[in-house]
Order: C-alpha cells, then sequence, then structure tokens
C-alpha cells in the first residue's frame, strides 16, 4: 500500500510539474513582442466548409475584416444544399468589398472529404501565399499580417497558430469543451514544442504554393518529412525536397487579448460540439 502511495504521489507530482511548465510557456509565449512584416504579400485564404455550427457566420465574417491590403478568400462546399453554402452567401453580400470566391464541387478526391474540398478548391486561389483555415476560427484583425510575418523568416517553410476556445453555449459541454482547449490543449503544444515536436496544427497552415507542390500538392499522399524546431521561426536549410526538413513557426500574437490567455486568440465553439458537428456531414 505504502509503495502504491508513493506511485501515486509521483504521478501527482508530474501532473503538477506539467501544469506549471505549461503555465510558464504560455505566459512567455503570450509576452513575446509583436513582429510586423517586411511586405505584405497577397494571401489566398481557403475556408472548407461543410454544414452549420455554432458562430460559423461569426467566425467567417472575422475572415473579411482583415487590416491587410490584399487578400482573397475561397469558401468550399460539395453540396449546394449544405448550409454553410447561404452563410457565404450572405458574408459575401456583407462585405461587397472583399475578395470572395465560393466554390460548389462535389468531385470526389479519395476517402477525406474536406481534403476533396480543398483540392476543388485550389483552383480558384489567386495568389501564391496559402493559407489553409479552419471554419470555426474567430480571428482578429492582424490575423494575417502575423502570419505573414512568421512565414517571411528565411528557411521557414509552415505557419500555423494556437489558440484558447471559447464557449459557443452557456451549456456544461460547451463550456467543459473550450476549458480543455483553453487550459489542456494549449499548455500541451507548447510543452511539447519545448521538449523537440514540431507539430503544425491543421486549423491554420500558411505556406507558399510552390511549397506544397514541392511536398507532393494534395492530391497525392505527402512523404514523411522531418519537423524542425523552430518555436520563432528560427533558421533552418530552406526546403528543396520531400526529403529534406520543412520549419514550422508559429505566428506569436496574432490575436486579441482575453481574461484567460492574454495575447492569445479567441477561438472556435466548444470542443464537444464541433466534435459531433463533425459527424454531421458523410
Amino acid at each position: 500500500m505504502i509503495g502504491l502511495a508513493y506511485a501515486f504521489a509521483l504521478l501527482t507530482g508530474l501532473g503538477l510539474a506539467q501544469c506549471l511548465a505549461g503555465w510558464i510557456l504560455v505566459t512567455r509565449f503570450a509576452a513575446q513582442a509583436r513582429t510586423l512584416p517586411a511586405r505584405l504579400p497577397p494571401v489566398t485564404i481557403l475556408k472548407p466548409l461543410c454544414g452549420d455550427e455554432p458562430l460559423l457566420e461569426e467566425a467567417l465574417a472575422s475572415c473579411c475584416c482583415q487590416n491587410y491590403p490584399d487578400f482573397q478568400i475561397v469558401f468550399g462546399v460539395q453540396d449546394r444544399a449544405d448550409p454553410a453554402l447561404a452563410v457565404a452567401q450572405r458574408l459575401r453580400d456583407r462585405f461587397p468589398r472583399c475578395d470572395i470566391a465560393i466554390v460548389v464541387d462535389d468531385t470526389p478526391h479519395g476517402p477525406n472529404r474536406k481534403v476533396a474540398n480543398l483540392i476543388n478548391m485550389l483552383p480558384s486561389a489567386r495568389y501564391d501565399v496559402l493559407v489553409i483555415s479552419d471554419s470555426d476560427l474567430h480571428v482578429m484583425p492582424d490575423y494575417l499580417e502575423q502570419l505573414v510575418a512568421a512565414l517571411e523568416v528565411p528557411g521557414t517553410g509552415l505557419v500555423t497558430t494556437v489558440f484558447i476556445g471559447v464557449a459557443a453555449r452557456r451549456r456544461w459541454p460547451a463550456w467543459l469543451g473550450a476549458t480543455h482547449i483553453s487550459h489542456v490543449f494549449l499548455p500541451g503544444v507548447l510543452v511539447a514544442r519545448t521538449m523537440g515536436r514540431q507539430d503544425c496544427l491543421g486549423s491554420t497552415v500558411m505556406l507558399q504554393r510552390q511549397v506544397l507542390e514541392d511536398i507532393g500538392g494534395l492530391r497525392q499522399p505527402i512523404p514523411r518529412t522531418t519537423i524542425v524546431r523552430s518555436c520563432q521561426a528560427q533558421n533552418s536549410a530552406k526546403p528543396s525536397s520531400p526529403t529534406e526538413s520543412i520549419t514550422v513557426a508559429i505566428a506569436p500574437k496574432p490575436y486579441q487579448p482575453t481574461s484567460s490567455v492574454p495575447n492569445m486568440k479567441p477561438i472556435m465553439a466548444s470542443a464537444i460540439e464541433s466534435f459531433f458537428n463533425a459527424f454531421s456531414c458523410p
């Protein structure tokens, strides 16, 4: 029994140490100085859509309000009966000065419907700097600016962002999901990066079109690559082939401060609700 007690005490101590490390890393990350890009190339945002979800129109509208001189948004659905299509059309009417393209194409490209949607949307992308962005992101007006600042550092191949959760409804599942994102997932990502992992989170991926083509594009399985440690977009060898390394940077401080995590973005509905919504589209 004494041995079991010591084992539980050790596990508890490790958990507390991880929580402390996560808190320190989140605080440091949030305190990073804001970097302005040297140039502002035109950017295309690819927003694959599937079905309605909490706060969908508000999330998509936040992308239309970027303080960025030249950008395009491509919304894509695979079914004309998809309720997200009506939302995209309303946004095009609300923001007539925003360059918005809407793609409706049900052409299949394998079992992954999101990738198939992106493949159908890509020909409508006008620019060579691409952002693949989830539909449930609520971003701040300098979202693109901060992504570009991280991408322009020599040697950076991919840029991603971290995020916090905000409950879309006053319900326990929504609160629990948002809490898990903000207080478990976010610190865990930063701890993992400190230990050497360089995951590119799928909620936001910025890259050059040429880099996408170099790794095989969306139509082919992407070869296994080595991800190099670069929490702040440190220099590394520029990838010239799929077998060479790709630096993944996290754009610092791209979002409005919130009460729980300073200088991080208010994002998403609850993870639990989003999970169930993900399975609402076959």
